[in-house]
């Protein structure tokens, strides 16, 4: 439901949604469980009672570590332009690649995956073509949109050349496999 990157962050709201529900709620109660934490601290001052603290707080700066991490790494982020002209979504780059891919002939669909890598995104392609199109120039035309698109348009470069996989339904030549398939 919710991403990894989100975890963190979510699980601190949550810790001070309810901190400022006691405080409005019963504020006596907060107070009286901060004070005897407080005396309980002081009255088992030892060399054990400052590790297990120690444990506690770097636990939880590790865990807040990890939560950034996480999230400045994902590959769905979107993707800063160059210049800090703002970001773009990894979603809508996709779908520009698509419509471009789809627009040539020997394209019946394109399914493209990006991802956000560092220095750039990565794509990958599958395409299905028309049962007429030649393999070789197909994927060096979806290559070349890829990369035009990409890196004139958008300004963001390639991490690693794009992955196309190609895909197509082969026709169907004997007219009475044809009728049999029409009967089924």
């Amino acid at each position: 439901m919710f991403s990894g990157a989100l975890i963190g962050p979510l699980l601190g709201a949550m810790l001070a949604i309810v901190l400022l529900g006691l405080l409005w709620a019963a504020p006596g109660l907060l107070l009286d469980s901060i004070v005897q934490g407080a005396s309980w601290l002081r009255d088992h001052e030892s060399t054990d009672a400052r590790l297990g603290a120690t444990i506690v707080i770097v636990a939880l700066v590790a865990l807040s570590f990890v939560a950034v991490w996480s999230r400045a790494t994902s590959p769905n982020r979107p993707v800063r332009l160059p210049g800090g002209r703002g970001t773009i979504a990894v979603s809508q780059v996709a779908a520009w690649l698509s419509d471009a891919l789809e627009a040539r002939a020997d394209i019946r669909q394109a399914v493209v995956r990006v991802e956000r890598a560092s220095g750039g995104i990565r794509v990958g392609a599958r395409i299905a073509v028309t049962s007429d199109a030649r393999q070789q120039e197909t994927t060096e035309g979806a290559c070349t949109i890829i990369e035009r698109l990409v890196e004139s348009s958008v300004g963001v470069t390639l991490t690693e050349p794009p992955s196309i996989d190609l895909r197509y339904e082969e026709l169907v030549l004997r007219p009475h496999r044809a009728i049999d398939d029409l009967h089924d």
